[in-house]
């Protein structure tokens, strides 16, 4: 139902209870400047608890129902389903920005975050380490999500895919070999070509590193930076037995950019169509599911490594 396991719940419980109470003291519930008396939970409040809170948000992103559905399963009305939605999203997203979860939106964040490596974990004995023999490698790729048919002729033009055929958003990933999410580019619409987003955003990888891309970036470069690509086969010809070998070792590798899109795309809000035409709110959920990722990547890492330890 919301897309985490009991424990990864509960782990997360107390990280969005710090951030809602801070969010509080600022505002009230109806996203006003708080003037007066400090935020109290009624005892008629449809959802009293921080876990009440958290449910009902992950819920929302997972199953992605109508507003009046919701309302229904958490007992309150449409409009207050439209009060609270974005008010403990905002919550879930600073929680996640908090725990430096969140993947970096422009290539000055990147740079600053690949310097720091917040998301790693020291590896465990049987995973790959990046040793100084060992170069950093990446994959990046695109991601599309489907909206409604805008009623306007020119967003029609703008947001219509011609690879999905049908109307779409699009974001750029950038993820590491252990399928954490370093960088999300701004949310383009679907017409946007994967290149010409990654050309705009600029974004730079550590010199010596890896690159794994598939033919959607064809030309695309980065100084210093080795490129993997599968070549494709040539007009009128056929690729070598060594070519369709090395073809597959790439695949093998880039494979896993589809897993985490796959990931994502579990929070039904981004594999279906969203009903939000509010494009802050479009961007701001495909970033918080990024968030949710990095945070069951992270606990899957630590106690993989506390279990290594144990033995």
């Amino acid at each position: 139902m919301t897309g985490l396991t009991a424990d990864e719940f509960h782990a997360l419980v107390p990280i969005f209870h710090t951030a809602f109470e801070a969010y509080m003291k600022r505002r009230t519930i109806d996203g006003h400047v708080r003037y007066c008396r400090r935020y109290v939970s009624y005892a008629n409040s449809p959802l009293p608890t921080t876990e009440d809170k958290l449910l009902f948000i992950l819920t929302y992103l997972k199953q992605n129902p109508t507003q009046m559905m919701h309302g229904h399963i958490f007992q309150m009305s449409q409009s207050n389903v439209s009060k609270w939605a974005p008010l403990v999203h905002g919550a879930l997203n600073y929680a996640l920005s908090q725990q430096n979860l969140l993947p970096a939106r422009t290539a000055d964040q990147l740079a600053q975050r690949l310097q720091e490596e917040p998301l790693h974990e020291e590896p465990s004995r049987e995973e790959p380490s990046h040793a100084t023999d060992t170069p950093p490698l990446f994959i990046h790729d695109g991601v599309e999500r489907p909206i409604r048919r805008p009623s306007d002729k020119v967003d029609r033009e703008l947001y219509y895919s011609g690879k999905k055929k049908r109307h779409t958003l699009k974001n750029v990933l950038i993820v590491d070999e252990f399928g954490s999410i370093h960088f999300l580019s701004d949310t383009y619409e679907g017409r946007v070509h994967d290149k010409c987003i990654a050309d705009e955003t600029g974004y730079a990888l550590p010199n010596a590193s890896i690159l794994y891309q598939d033919a959607g970036f064809q030309g695309f470069r980065l100084p210093g930076v080795q490129i993997m690509q599968p070549k494709k086969k040539p007009r009128n010809g056929t690729l070598t037995p060594q070519e369709k070998e090395e073809n597959r070792r790439i695949s093998s590798v880039r494979v896993r950019i589809e897993h985490v899109i796959g990931d994502i795309k579990r929070y039904r809000i981004i594999h279906d169509i969203i009903r939000f035409s509010c494009s802050e709110f479009r961007d701001m959920v495909m970033e918080t599911c990024c968030g949710l990722h990095n945070f069951r990547i992270r606990l899957k890492r630590k106690k993989h490594s506390e279990n290594q330890n144990k033995s």
